[in-house]
C-alpha cells in the first residue's frame, strides 16, 4: 500500500469509530442527560476527530462524566497507535524524497517497486513515477532476472547483503549491465533495497566524498539499526535510529562525547581498523545520550570501511544489545552459518518439513546449492515446493523415472525409516546419484522432518569396477607370489646350508688367524733377540771398541747397522701388531708425557741427524699423564715421530706437543714439514701394508700406522690426520688421561 493510501485511510478509520461512538452515546445520553452534558460530549468527539486530546471539563457527579472519561481513553489509545505509524510514514516519505539523488530502488515484500531514485529512472529511460508499482522482474531482461531473483530470494532467506550482476531493460536501446547491491529495509516497509550501479566502478568521475555521503543518506535512513558515518574522529552523518538513541543528532560530535570511558578505546580501535581497510569483530559498547531524557543504552558495535568514496572514513553499525534483540540476531547468525555449512558440504542436502494447518503436505524447507546442481534445478523453484511438486520437478531427470518416484513414495509412506537407492541421470554426461532418505527426530522421538541426501557416486561406482578388476589381477598375482615363495623357500634352504658351510669355514679361518698371530709373535720374538745382539756388536765395532776401523770398514758397518735397525723396527712393529690382534687384557699404568716424549725424541735423534731434520718438543704441562701400557705407548710415539722424520725433507722439522683436551682426555700432536698426504689416502694409510703415493721412494713395510691405530683404539682413544700434498702433516691422538697427582694419591 502506498504512503498516500495509508494517509487517506487513517482519518476515515478514526472518523468511522468516532461516528459509531457518537451514535451510541447520543442514544444513551438523550434519555439520561441534560443538553449541557451532551454538548460537552460532542465537543470532546470533535477534538478527537481533529487529532487533539479532549479538553472538556469533567465535573464529579456529572451524568456525562463516564462518557467523557471513555472518550479521553479512546483518544490516548488512538494517539499511541497513530504515533509509530505516522513516524514510519514520515521516515518513508523522507527516504523517498532522498531517492531523487541516488540510484536506489526500494522493493516491498512482494518484490514490487515501492520507490525509485531519479538516476535509475534516467539510466533505463523511464520516469520514476511510471516505474513505481511495477513488478521487479520487469526491470530486468528475462535471462538476467532468473539469476537476480535467485539472489534476492537467497539474500532475503539468509538476511545477508550481497552483490549480483544483472542486465537492465531500457525503454530504448540495448540492455545495460549493472551491479546490484542488495540490502534490507525493516522499517517503514519489510522490503529489499537495491543499490543499482550501471557503471563498473560504482561512481562517476569527479564525485566528492560529501556527494557520496549524500547519495547514501536514503539507505541509512531506511536501516533499522543505528548507523554513524565517522571521519577523522567526528560523526558526519547519523540515521534516525541513531538520532533517537542519542536523544539528538550526533552529527558534528566527537566520538568521545558519544561513548562512555570504558567503551571509548574499543570504539576508537574499531574505527581506526575500518578506516585502514582492516577487519575486526564486533564489540559491546555503552552510548552516552546527548539529552537527559534518553536513557543510556548497551549496543553491539561493528565498524566497516566507508568505501572508495570516503577514504579513511568508517561506518559504525549500532545494534540494540537487549536480550531479545541479541537472541534474534544470534538466531539469524546461526541460520546463516547453518546455510554456509550446508553449502560447503560435498553432498546435496534437502530438508522436507510438514506444512501448517492450511497446507499439511510435506514441503521443501531447506536445501543447499549442491543438491540443486546435482539435480539440475533452480533453488528458487524447489524451495517451498510440496512433495508432489518436487517429484514432478525431478522425475524426468532420471533414466528410470518410475523407480525414482516409487522410491520417494516409499520414503513418504515410511518416514521413520532409512531408505537408500542409486539412480542414473539422463543426458550425454550421465551421472550415478545415490539418494538417501532418513528421518529427522527430536529428543523425544518426534518426527520433525525428512532429510534427502544426494551423492554423486559416479566415480565411486567406477572405482568399484576398477577394484573388482584389480581383485582378479591380485588373485593371479597372489598365485604367482605363492609359486615364487615356494621357489624362495627352496633357495632359502640352500642358503642355510651354504651359511652353515661358511660358518664352519669362518671358524677355521679364525683358528688359522689365531695360529698365524701366534706364529708371527713367536717368529718375531725369536728374531728380535739375535738382531738386537747383532746391532749391539756392530755398534761396538763401529765405535772402535773392538779394534781400529778404517774408513771403508766404517762405511760398510754403518750400512749394516742401518739395515739392522730397520729389521729391528719392522720386527718390533710385527710383534706389537700380533699382540694387538690377540686383544689381551690391558696392563695400563700412568705414563707421564713429558718424560715419555723426551725419551722418544732421544731415540729418534740419530735418524733425524742423518735426514737433516730438526726435532722440537713444545712445553708439556707438569704432571700431565695418560693411562696406557708403557711399551705400547712408546711404540705409538716412536712410529709417529719416525714417520715424521722418514717422510720429511732435508732441513725440515718435526714438533711434538701434548696438552689437556676436552673432557678426560689428552691431545698428543706430531707435526712435520714433509711430503704430505693426498685427501683420498687419509683413511687408507692406517690399513695394514698400505703405502701412499708419496712413500714409494722411502723404504718401509706399511704396518707402522696400522699398529698405531690398533693400539690407540685398544686404549679407547682416537687418531686423526690433517694433511695436504707438499704441506706436511699433523697427526692428532686423543688418549684417556690420568693425572700423576691423582695416581700418587
Amino acid at each position: 500500500m502506498t504512503p498516500e493510501a495509508l494517509a487517506a485511510w487513517w482519518p476515515a478509520l478514526v472518523g468511522a469509530l468516532a461516528a459509531a461512538l457518537l451514535l451510541a452515546l447520543g442514544w444513551a445520553l438523550g434519555r439520561r442527560s441534560r443538553p449541557r452534558g451532551l454538548r460537552r460530549v460532542e465537543q470532546a468527539l470533535a477534538e478527537v476527530l481533529e487529532g487533539r486530546a479532549p479538553e472538556a471539563e469533567v465535573t464529579p457527579g456529572d451524568p456525562a462524566e463516564r462518557a467523557l472519561n471513555q472518550i479521553g481513553a479512546l483518544a490516548h489509545e488512538l494517539a499511541d497507535r497513530r504515533g509509530p505509524r505516522e513516524r514510519r510514514l514520515s521516515r518513508f516519505g523522507a527516504a523517498t524524497e532522498a531517492l531523487s539523488g541516488s540510484g536506489l530502488v526500494l522493493l516491498d515484500r512482494d518484490l514490487v517497486v515501492a520507490a525509485v531514485g531519479e538516476p535509475f529512472a534516467v539510466a533505463v529511460g523511464e520516469r520514476a513515477v511510471e516505474l513505481e508499482g511495477r513488478k521487479a522482474e520487469l526491470l530486468f531482461t528475462p535471462g538476467s532476472w532468473r539469476e537476480v531473483a535467485v539472489a534476492l530470494l537467497d539474500a532475503r532467506r539468509r538476511r545477508e547483503p550481497l552483490t549480483v550482476r544483472g542486465d537492465l531493460r531500457r525503454a530504448t536501446g540495448p540492455p545495460r549491465t549493472a551491479q546490484i547491491h542488495v540490502g534490507f529495509v525493516d522499517d517503514p516497509i519489510d522490503g529489499i533495497a537495491l543499490w543499482i550501479v550501471p557503471q563498473a566502478n560504482g561512481e562517476e568521475a569527479g564525485e566528492s566524498p560529501m556527494q557520496a555521503l549524500a547519495r547514501t543518506r536514503a539507505v541509512l535512513d531506511a536501516v533499522a539499526d543505528g548507523v554513524l558515518v565517522v571521519a577523522e574522529g567526528t560523526v558526519g552523518e547519523a540515521n534516525p535510529t541513531a538520532r533517537a538513541w542519542f536523544g539528538a543528532d550526533p552529527a558534528g560530535h566527537l566520538l568521545r562525547d558519544l561513548f562512555d570511558a570504558e567503551s571509548l578505546l574499543l570504539v576508537l580501535d574499531r574505527v581506526a581498523r575500518a578506516g585502514a581497510g582492516e577487519s575486526a569483530g564486533p564489540v559491546r559498547a555503552r552510548i552516552r545520550p546527548l539529552a537527559g531524557r534518553v536513557r543510556a543504552r548497551e549496543v553491539e558495535l561493528e565498524a566497516a570501511g566507508a568505501g572508495p568514496g570516503l577514504p579513511g572514513a568508517a561506518v559504525l553499525t549500532l545494534r540494540d544489545a537487549a536480550p531479545e534483540q541479541v537472541a534474534r540476531r544470534r538466531a539469524r547468525t546461526h541460520e546463516a552459518r547453518l546455510r554456509s555449512v550446508l553449502d560447503a558440504i560435498a553432498e546435496g542436502v534437502a530438508l522436507l518439513a510438514p506444512g501448517g494447518a492450511e497446507h499439511p503436505e510435506w514441503r521443501v524447507a531447506l536445501l543447499n546449492r549442491r543438491v540443486a546442481a546435482l539435480l539440475g534445478v533452480e533453488p528458487a523453484a524447489v524451495l517451498g515446493a510440496s512433495e508432489a511438486e518436487l517429484i514432478a520437478l525431478l522425475a524426468h531427470r532420471f533414466r528410470d523415472a518410475s523407480a525414482f518416484v516409487a522410491f520417494l513414495e516409499r520414503a513418504a509412506a515410511e518416514p521413520g525409516a532409512d531408505h537408500v537407492a542409486a539412480f542414473d541421470t539422463r543426458g550425454a554426461e550421465a551421472q550415478s546419484l545415490e539418494v538417501v532418505a532418513r528421518p529427522v527426530t527430536g529428543e523425544d522421538g518426534e518426527l520433525l522432518g525428512r532429510l534427502l541426501v544426494v551423492r554423486d557416486v559416479t566415480r565411486h561406482l567406477a572405482a568399484e569396477r576398477r577394484l573388482e578388476a584389480d581383485a582378479v589381477a591380485m588373485t593371479r598375482s597372489r598365485e604367482a607370489l605363492q609359486r615364487a615363495y615356494e621357489e624362495l623357500s627352496s633357495v632359502h634352504r640352500d642358503l642355510e646350508r651354504k651359511t652353515a658351510e661358511l660358518n664352519r669355514a669362518h671358524r677355521e679361518l679364525v683358528e688359522l688367524d689365531a695360529a698365524r698371530a701366534q706364529l708371527l709373535d713367536d717368529v718375531t720374538h725369536e728374531l728380535q733377540a739375535p738382531l738386537v745382539s747383532i746391532r749391539g756388536y756392530t755398534q761396538m765395532v763401529l765405535d772402535g771398541r773392538l779394534g781400529r776401523v778404517n774408513d771403508e770398514q766404517r762405511r760398510g758397518l754403518e750400512v749394516a747397522l742401518r739395515n739392522v735397525e730397520r729389521m729391528v723396527e719392522m720386527i718390533s712393529n710385527l710383534l706389537g701388531l700380533a699382540r694387538a690382534d690377540r686383544a689381551a687384557p690391558l696392563a695400563a699404568e700412568p705414563v707421564e708425557l713429558a718424560a715419555a716424549l723426551q725419551d722418544a725424541l732421544e731415540r729418534a735423534g740419530p735418524a733425524a741427524v742423518r735426514r737433516g731434520v730438526r726435532l722440537e718438543m713444545r712445553p708439556v704441562p707438569a704432571g700431565l699423564a695418560v693411562l696406557a701400557e708403557r711399551e705400547a705407548f712408546a711404540r705409538v710415539v716412536d712410529n709417529l715421530v719416525g714417520n715424521a722424520i722418514k717422510f720429511n725433507r732435508s732441513g725440515g722439522s718435526v714438533s711434538v706437543a701434548a696438552r689437556p683436551g676436552p673432557g678426560d682426555v689428552v691431545t698428543l700432536e706430531v707435526a712435520d714439514t714433509g711430503v704430505g698426504i693426498a685427501p683420498d689416502e687419509k683413511e687408507r694409510i692406517f690399513e695394514r701394508f698400505y703405502r701412499g703415493r708419496g712413500a714409494t721412494a722411502t723404504p718401509g713395510t706399511g704396518i707402522g700406522l696400522a699398529l698405531v691405530r690398533s693400539v690407540v683404539l685398544r686404549h679407547g682413544g682416537r687418531i686423526e690426520v690433517e694433511s695436504a700434498p707438499g704441506q706436511g702433516s699433523v697427526f692428532r691422538v686423543s688418549w684417556p688421561r690420568r693425572l700423576a697427582e691423582a695416581n700418587s694419591a
